[in-house]
């Protein structure tokens, strides 16, 4: 299985089992049943072949591979059909998350309180430099949280982040 992030290039790539070097090679990839896209792949070095493919949302995806004899890749070569299931995750952007719920490149803003100044609400906001952090605006703005406290009997009861659109 081969692992991907999501709206980052992952290298799809097939050998050749006995190193040839003048074959074409073609990857289609699908998700379900369903074919998004069909890949040529060029020749990298020593029989193996590639191309990048940035997938776009999560889930699973099958890549199926065949090497051809011809560029209009008409032709099989003489080789089993291969294939490998595609992980499309956003790890890299919960960790994104999860650093900027630590107050990376984080700004919290727009606190209200009440008569007794204990915190009501707020929002924080992450981005993806210290630059765009200090400046605070659109630009770099990665992810936008509301928070929300709830006071009984003037202590802290419910205290929530919640991420926003």
């Amino acid at each position: 299985m081969l692992r991907a992030t999501i709206n980052e290039p992952v290298p799809i790539q097939v050998l050749a089992a006995d190193g040839r070097v003048d074959l074409f090679a073609q990857a289609k990839l699908y998700r379900d049943t369903s074919l998004l896209t069909t890949l040529s792949l060029a020749h990298i070095a020593n029989g193996l072949y590639g191309s990048n493919y940035t997938p776009d949302q999560e889930g699973y995806l099958s890549v199926v591979y065949q090497l051809f004899e011809d560029s209009g890749m008409i032709v099989p070569a003489y080789y089993d059909l291969e294939s490998e299931t595609v992980e499309v995750t956003s790890d890299k952007l919960n960790l994104l998350r999860i650093l900027g719920l630590l107050h990376e490149n984080a700004v919290f803003d727009q606190q209200t309180y009440d008569a007794a100044q204990n915190l009501l609400t707020g929002r924080i906001r992450v981005y993806d430099t210290k630059d765009h952090a200090d400046a605070a605006g659109v630009l770099g703005l990665k992810f936008t949280w509301g928070v929300h406290a709830v006071y009984t009997s003037g202590l802290l009861s419910r205290y929530s982040i919640t991420r926003e659109p």
